[in-house]
């Protein structure tokens, strides 16, 4: 079987050694491991450092059965704005063609967002009867419509009408759905306009399986004890992710400077976005708070190891409400407790696991008294650990989805795709 999986915004397997993989990447280590053929559409703009990784289209052989394409595009500097938005477009117009010189697959599975992208995939699978689910990771474009001020909604809900319509193409169009959430699936059907059916799934995205490699631990344990981060059993909460306009982090700072019991912490807050100069301006005079920028997998790897909760301070939309982000996820497989305002499925989970610290959003005073509760139960890091990985395990869910895959291609050609046949 030959899958295509269409997902731009994350990182590649050529993007370097300690990359940490996200859903492309995960779903296609399984699909190879199964015998299948994968390759991976994605944009030659790499995402999250903001650059071209070599400015043209490309073809690149990752392994004999595993390709990554890249569509070149213009590219953009900030998370939010007319020019990522054209970034997006130009993607879309621009798959068809590249795609028609290519082998036609058995079935791919389109990531949502972008849109764009999503809508010219589905359309071109169409056109050639190749079964595609679309996986819902986001509700674009809802989001930016909760982001802006009440006041100015009615003109957001009009200017997005364009990407509202490539939304609902992409998910009427798919032969089938997925989501990381009931929620989130939900949501996708309501724009679909029809009820649940067997090609339909939630699947979870959860951290990569990757270990680091010795000396790669070495050196990032070597990096933290030089930026003031030792393994000493500190209390200590960390962020890693986007530093953009969907994370609060007003409440935590605020806690930080007027309430003394969040003196005997250290907060690491590690990433870059659109909003990283207003969080560090707002951190200015907090000793105990720490931005050392973007790190790469084994500095993650090693500051959860060094840390004594993870933050996820996202604001209350319904594009968190509604799903378990995968910080959460990325917290919870390192064992660690989890600070954060949101309820919903994140908030069940959280509660069911005993790893939940949830503060109300917008106090201060309650996210100090949640950190203080935290500080004295230090739940048992083995024990979340140990419960979470039972339910959510990264290579059962990619497991579960090249059955999902399978299965589709089986029904268009009828072809009894047996595990470790392509």
């Amino acid at each position: 079987m030959h899958a295509w999986i269409v997902q731009t915004g994350e990182p590649l397997p050529i993007d370097g050694p300690n990359v940490r993989g996200m859903r492309a990447m995960n779903l296609a280590k399984a699909l190879v491991e199964r015998g299948h053929e994968v390759t991976i559409w994605s944009t030659d703009f790499y995402h999250q450092e903001k650059r071209h990784r070599f400015g043209e289209d490309r073809c690149i052989k990752v392994s004999s059965k595993y390709t990554v394409r890249l569509v070149s595009s213009i590219g953009y500097r900030r998370h939010v704005g007319l020019r990522r938005f054209a970034d997006h477009a130009q993607l879309g117009w621009r798959f068809p063609a590249l795609a028609r010189k290519c082998a036609i697959p058995d079935v791919a599975f389109i990531g949502l967002p972008p849109l764009e992208i999503a809508a010219a995939a589905v359309r071109f699978c169409a056109s050639l009867a190749v079964p595609c689910v679309v996986d819902v990771k986001d509700l674009w474009p809802d989001i930016f419509e909760e982001t802006v001020p009440a006041i100015v909604r009615p003109i957001a809900r009009l200017a997005l009408s364009p990407l509202r319509a490539s939304a609902r193409a992409a998910m009427r169009g798919a032969s089938g759905l997925c989501a990381t959430t009931e929620d989130y699936l939900a949501w996708a059907l309501r724009h679909a306009g029809r009820e649940r059916s067997i090609q339909d799934c939630v699947a979870p995205i959860l951290p990569p399986t990757e270990r680091v490699a010795p000396a790669d631990w070495s050196a990032a344990c070597r990096a933290w004890e030089d930026l003031g981060v030792p393994d000493d059993g500190r209390l200590r909460a960390c962020f890693v992710g986007n530093l953009g306009r969907t994370t609060d982090f007003s409440p935590v700072f605020e806690a930080i400077r007027t309430d003394p019991r969040c003196g005997e912490w250290q907060f690491v807050i590690a990433g870059s976005g659109d909003q990283e100069t207003r969080w560090r301006q707002l951190a200015a005079n907090l000793p105990n708070v720490l931005f050392p920028g973007r790190i790469a997998l084994p500095a993650i790897a090693t500051l959860f190891g060094r840390s004594t909760v993870g933050l996820a301070p996202f604001i209350k939309i319904a594009n968190y409400e509604k799903n378990v982000p995968n910080k959460v996820h990325d917290y919870l497989s390192a064992g660690l407790p989890v600070l954060t305002p949101l309820g919903g499925p994140t908030g069940a989970l959280l509660d069911e696991l005993g790893a939940n610290g949830r503060y109300v959003a917008d106090s201060p005073r309650s996210f100090a008294d949640r950190l203080k509760a935290i500080a004295v139960s230090r739940p048992d890091r083995r024990k979340v650990m140990s419960m979470h990985s039972d339910r959510f395990n990264a290579s059962a869910v990619a497991g579960r989805l090249v059955d999902h895959l399978e299965r589709l291609a089986t029904a268009r050609g009828n072809k009894p795709w047996a595990a470790g046949k392509a």
